[in-house]
């Protein structure tokens, strides 16, 4: 399996996007600023802190490393507040599950049975997300434990308590560090800029030569914006050498938590793709995981490059997936997977504790820069469809609706977009993460996500006498995923 990739931006143009409807249709101008590039200047974009934008450095982040993110900033703000509301609404949309009387503590909820949707801090547009997480812990009714998740690459120290003071109803609060940015080579992902590094951390030429050091301030500026669980800082495993990567690892984890203040302290694993692949190395993992005994795992795999809203189809990953969440399972050590969406999801049917996922392409999978040419075409619609595990075109939807093999979807999202006509950014998004927590809330774990894995291969079999899927309709995961129940 290749791991490299390139550095460079991907051409807004030439590439379908999952989120984005027709610009024309929508007044969306994906061309003039919204696309994040190297050239992109405070004149071009306004973020989410304009009152800051005076200052130096600017409060907005561009977060080089996230060049696959292809939301708008023309996210509908009064729409996730207004769907927010409308679960809790006499006459709502969508009928509302009861809140839960009080939000866990972020300790609690690592250990609580209830599985965890982490919800990542969009490149643009994060003023949509604490509505969206309000409105996910509504309907859900506390079967889910929410959190919230941005990097410190994304939040600057100028703006450090806009966008987590927001987020109440998140249990778990995470400010990732994403340490590997500042300093170590991922294939295929853009290294940090020196213009980006904002945080005292990221400025030290070498954090070995005084590691207590740079670590306090790995800590602190994780406090700053208002995490409430602290992770270690991140840097990238490229399983070149195992065992002093692993030392390295759990030497931070050891001083991070010396510092703690009653915050729960992940192991924070950023790995090469072939760290998963390799039974041996999956041994490695879960037995210096076992040993060190974090508050929980927060793991983050570099995937190879996947089609457009598709799922890893590497059998030996998904095996690797598989195999560490067992072994972490039967030590009650909590797994998270940032940065998953619905392999994660499959993945809680192993015993891992929560996945992660967002209103972007760039929250849902960490991979390298996609490369080549694309049509020229307008971004086709796309749609979540539970019924299939994954993610097909709008205009295949509607004749498997007919058929009988999906339902009509009644999410608040839908339907408001039914009423206005409308199918863009917003609700595809929007509908997305509801219909993904739907499916967190009703899981029943091993057996209930196997049954469901089943029924959606049937489905996906009878949906070729109603439509012709094009290529990255078609799901292929779901057999990795049906052998893999073993």
């Amino acid at each position: 399996m290749s791991e490299t990739g390139s550095g460079k931006h991907d051409d807004p143009d030439s590439e379908d996007s999952e989120l984005l409807g027709p610009a024309g249709a929508h007044e969306f101008h994906p061309l003039t600023g919204l696309w994040i590039t190297d050239e992109t200047t405070p004149d071009d974009l306004v973020g989410d802190n304009a009152a800051d934008a005076d200052h130096s450095p600017p409060a907005w982040d561009f977060d080089d490393d996230e060049f696959a993110d292809d939301s708008s900033d023309e996210f509908d703000l009064a729409l996730a507040e207004t769907v927010a509301e409308q679960l809790t609404a006499p006459n709502s949309l969508s009928p509302p599950a009861s809140p839960p009387s009080h939000a866990p503590s972020a300790g609690q909820a690592l250990t609580a049975p209830a599985p965890i949707m982490i919800i990542s801090r969009p490149h643009t547009n994060s003023r949509v997300v604490p509505a969206t997480l309000r409105g996910l812990r509504r309907a859900t009714g506390g079967s889910v434990t929410l959190a919230a998740a941005c990097t410190l690459r994304q939040i600057t120290p100028a703006a450090a308590d806009t966008y987590m003071s927001g987020c109440t109803a998140a249990s778990i609060r995470v400010a990732d560090p994403v340490a590997h940015t500042a300093y170590d080579s991922v294939p295929g992902r853009k290294a940090a800029s020196p213009t980006t590094l904002r945080w005292p951390f990221q400025r030290y030429s070498d954090p070995d030569v005084d590691e207590a050091t740079w670590l306090i301030d790995v800590i602190q500026a994780q406090r700053t914006v208002g995490a409430n669980t602290l992770l270690t800082p991140g840097r990238f495993l490229p399983n070149n050498d195992p065992v002093i990567e692993l030392d390295t690892a759990i030497r931070h984890l050891d001083l991070v938590r010396s510092q703690a203040q009653n915050e729960p302290v992940l192991l924070n694993l950023v790995l090469a793709t072939n760290w998963m692949t390799n039974p041996h190395r999956v041994d490695d993992l879960a037995e210096r995981a076992i040993e060190a005994r974090p508050d929980g795992v927060w793991l983050t795999t570099l995937w190879p490059q996947l089609t457009t809203a598709g799922q890893p189809v590497d059998l030996q990953l998904l095996a690797g997936y598989r195999d560490l969440c067992r072994a972490l399972e039967d030590e009650a050590i909590p797994l998270l997977l940032p940065t998953t969406d619905l392999t994660g999801w499959w993945c809680l049917g192993h015993g891992a504790t929560g996945f992660g996922t967002g209103l972007s392409a760039a929250a849902r999978a960490f991979t390298p820069a996609q490369t080549g040419g694309g049509t020229g075409n307008p971004p086709k619609p796309r749609i979540l469809t539970p019924e299939l595990l994954h993610t097909i075109l709008r205009s295949e939807y509607d004749p498997l609706v007919t058929a009988g093999l999906v339902t009509d979807c009644r999410c608040p999202h839908c339907l408001t977009s039914r009423n206005t006509a409308d199918w863009d950014a917003s609700t595809q998004a929007g509908h997305h993460l509801f219909r993904l927590a739907e499916l967190t809330a009703d899981v029943d774990r091993g057996a209930h996500i196997a049954g469901l894995v089943n029924t959606a291969l049937t489905t996906a079999n009878m949906a070729r006498s109603a439509v012709a899927l094009e290529r990255e309709s078609v799901p292929r995961h779901l057999p990795l995923w049906q052998q893999l129940r073993a």
